[in-house]
């Protein structure tokens, strides 16, 4: 069985360093051959020295290493899935400042097998690398509800999917164009966009608690600004990923964004008074809820929130 690993990395070099090695520790039976595909989205190559690196310590391990000029994660994705060989039976995909624990492979496979899922997917817990406020820990913004709601081999609902811990069978993969849409380019959409044209194919998605990794929280993501911005972009996509383009879904998705807009201006000001008493997560979770209301009626308008044109900036 061949199972090859497609990571599309940027400026990541301390933790794509740490992500290989983890990979290259995996407990894994000796009838599973592991490929790796790097890609990186720096034209500076500054991935390459850890490759190379990685390459010297694990002589005959077969990773390869690309630059993608194209800035965009689906640019950079589609390069390293092109890496990938024919003779591939699953792609997996994990981020660059991920690391799996030992299981890992086991975990997603062993799922595949027990269900015939053409799609696995599993959690990414956060680390951070410094002790976040108290407020970020008890309003869990960094952990997805359905985490804790589903059991290893349960349905997965394809909005669930996220290409930061998953398995894919190569050969539904390879039938979607792509498979990125690379007309999403810097908006971050691109995995929900995967997983919505993988379940109109009939693809069959499960869970597994079994497959963990752990996510690296920065500074720089533990904070307000962030969170907000990250609930503006999941909801400014709700158009762009629509099926159905028509004056009926742009009103549909209008009037729900007033409707969290409301909701969340009647429950604002309770909620600031929670904040007097220690529970400020309380007032971020209504912030959220009007943010995403303004995100949904920005989308619908026509206005793209292009989240990773801000991090190729301030990187």
């Amino acid at each position: 069985m061949l199972v090859s690993i497609c990571i599309a990395t940027f400026k990541r070099q301390e933790y794509l360093a740490n992500l290989l090695d983890k990979i290259s520790t995996q407990n894994i039976s000796k009838d599973i051959e592991v490929n790796v595909a790097v890609v990186d989205n720096d034209s500076s190559g500054s991935g390459r020295e850890v490759v190379e690196k990685f390459l010297l310590n694990n002589p005959g391990y077969k990773i390869v290493y690309e630059i993608e000029l194209q800035r965009g994660i689906p640019f950079t994705r589609n390069r390293a899935v092109s890496l990938v060989s024919k003779n591939t039976d699953f792609v997996v995909f994990i981020d660059d400042d991920e690391y799996p624990e030992e299981n890992w492979l086991t975990g997603l496979l062993k799922t595949q097998k027990l269900k015939d899922a053409d799609v696995v997917s599993g959690p990414a817990f956060p680390i951070f690398i410094n002790k976040p406020a108290s407020w970020i820990h008890k309003g869990k913004y960094f952990v997805r509800p359905h985490y804790s709601k589903l059991q290893t081999g349960d349905s997965l609902y394809y909005l669930y999917m996220a290409t930061n811990n998953v398995l894919i069978k190569y050969s539904r993969l390879m039938s979607l164009e792509g498979p990125f849409d690379e007309n999403l380019g810097l908006s971050g959409s691109d995995d929900s966009d995967l997983a919505y044209r993988l379940n109109e194919m009939g693809c069959k998605m499960y869970w597994t608690n079994e497959a963990v990794v752990w996510e690296w929280i920065p500074d720089q993501r533990a904070n307000l600004t962030w969170i907000l911005q990250r609930a503006y972009r999941f909801a400014n996509s709700n158009w762009f990923l629509s099926p159905n383009k028509n004056m009926v879904t742009r009103l549909k998705i209008i009037i729900g964004g007033l409707g969290r807009i409301a909701v969340g201006a009647i429950l604002f000001f309770p909620s600031l008074l929670c904040s007097l008493i220690g529970r400020f997560d309380y007032c971020v979770t209504v912030m959220r809820i009007i943010v995403r209301g303004v995100g949904m009626i920005a989308g619908a308008i026509g206005y793209s929130y292009e989240e990773y044109k801000h991090f190729y900036t301030h990187q």
